[in-house]
């Protein structure tokens, strides 16, 4: 989906691809390793993110987000969103800077991975804002359909 930047086409996105392509060989294995969806510039946004089904229940992600010439951040999250309540539950792992050096990230994913698919869902905590839009926008199967469409990873 677009930032607004009726630009990022010609700009952005050459410059994304140029800071990515070092480390597109790792990000693409890592996917394709552990069965993960890979999303590269959501909304134009200056990361690829890896998207999957948690086995508890819900959907996660883990972001690899451009930091420096040598750097990125990588970071992870699971949600768990109930449509009849209309509450997000999530939890975060903090994010880190670590090197583009491909066994020092190939090996932090690789951890990121292992402790989201370690959390229990009593580690969740509700967010707070005002999901009740859920419901006028979706039938309960559209909503829940958002999260089957990721697969189930493979650790």
């Amino acid at each position: 989906m677009p930032n607004g930047d009726p630009h990022w086409l010609e700009r952005g996105l050459p410059e994304m691809e140029r800071y990515f392509s070092k480390m597109a060989p790792v990000l693409e294995d890592f996917a394709q390793a552990h069965n993960l969806l890979l999303d590269k510039y959501y909304h134009h946004g200056a990361d690829w993110t890896f998207r999957f089904r948690h086995p508890k229940g819900g959907s996660a992600d883990i972001l690899v987000i451009r930091n420096d010439q040598n750097n990125v951040y990588v970071a992870g999250a699971w949600q768990v969103s109930d449509y009849d309540t209309c509450t997000m539950y999530s939890k975060v792992a903090e994010p880190k800077v670590i090197s583009q050096n491909a066994p020092t990230l190939r090996t932090y994913l690789h951890k990121t991975l292992t402790l989201i698919l370690s959390w229990a869902k009593t580690d969740l905590t509700v967010c707070n804002a005002d999901y009740s839009e859920w419901k006028t926008t979706w039938t309960k199967q559209e909503f829940e359909s958002f999260t089957e469409k990721y697969p189930f990873p493979k650790p």
